[in-house]
């Protein structure tokens, strides 16, 4: 066991190194590492514009980072050039093995999604003939979706099962795909939250180690959301010269305002 696995301050200590990366990748100013007063901000510790969650239990722990996207908007920094969540956490059971210690770079999360598929499915039964319920469904996307993992990769070939019974949540889930490159597409074990992101396995390295690999990951989620934004944006104007033959529609959205950074269910970064 590495030295900042053991304990709280350990995995404090790796969440500051791995703080420190955005906010140099963003050219914004890094301070001394402070507690929080008031963890009803969502964080534990302060950074400059970063902060921190960290929490451990026995042998397994979660530390959480994210750039203060609010202060960010209240300076006008917003958007910064690297919008990524990072985290680490641990694993009983991950693609990498048992008992690992995860870095995981999220460039964009669909929330409540199996609560999406339960909405977009009773919405459809009666066109389907009242094909099943949805329990049996679910089952059905446990047992094509979950190898018995606590993050499990998606690959077009397991969105099929979704085409005729949930095709929007298909066409989101699919649209995403195009966005993978070394960030791939993950669904968590409760189907609860599907996630763009970079994950690596840092079990058997230092504190150091794990800080350098932030750089890489940062570009990658960066290319990856914006991949994501091209592929709906391409969606987008193919249904306008459908529909609309020769026009322009131009939508703007002001994220600092409603607190959440997005790309159509995908949340980059959302904020109190």
């Amino acid at each position: 066991m590495r030295r900042w696995q053991s304990d709280v301050k350990g995995l404090l200590d790796v969440a500051g190194s791995i703080a420190e990366k955005p906010l140099e990748a963003n050219g914004l100013p890094s301070k001394r590492l402070a507690p929080v007063d008031d963890t009803t901000v969502g964080f534990t510790h302060m950074l400059g514009y970063a902060g921190i969650y960290v929490e451990k239990h026995g042998g397994t722990g979660y530390a959480y980072v994210s750039l203060l996207y609010g202060e960010l908007c209240r300076r006008g920094l917003f958007p910064p050039r690297y919008a990524a969540s990072l985290s680490i956490q641990f694993e009983e059971s991950s693609p990498f093995g048992r008992e690992r210690w995860l870095l995981v770079a999220t460039a964009a999360y669909f929330d409540r999604l199996v609560e999406c598929l339960l909405e977009e499915y009773e919405r459809w039964a009666e066109f389907r003939g009242g094909v099943g319920s949805f329990v049996e469904f679910r089952a059905r996307l446990e047992e094509e979706w979950l190898e018995g993992l606590g993050l499990n990769v998606l690959s077009g070939e397991k969105l099929e099962v979704l085409r005729e019974l949930a095709p929007s949540t298909y066409r989101h889930l699919s649209l995403a795909l195009k966005a993978t490159n070394s960030v791939k597409l993950w669904v968590r074990r409760d189907l609860d939250v599907a996630l763009l992101a970079g994950i690596l396995d840092v079990t058997e390295m230092n504190e150091g180690e794990v800080a350098q690999l932030v750089p890489r990951l940062l570009e990658e989620v960066s290319a990856s959301q914006q991949k994501l934004q091209e592929a709906y944006l391409e969606e987008a104007q193919k249904a306008l010269r459908h529909t609309y033959p020769g026009h322009v529609i131009r939508v703007k959205s002001d994220p600092c305002r409603s607190k959440c950074y997005r790309v159509g269910p995908w949340i980059i970064a959302k904020w109190s």
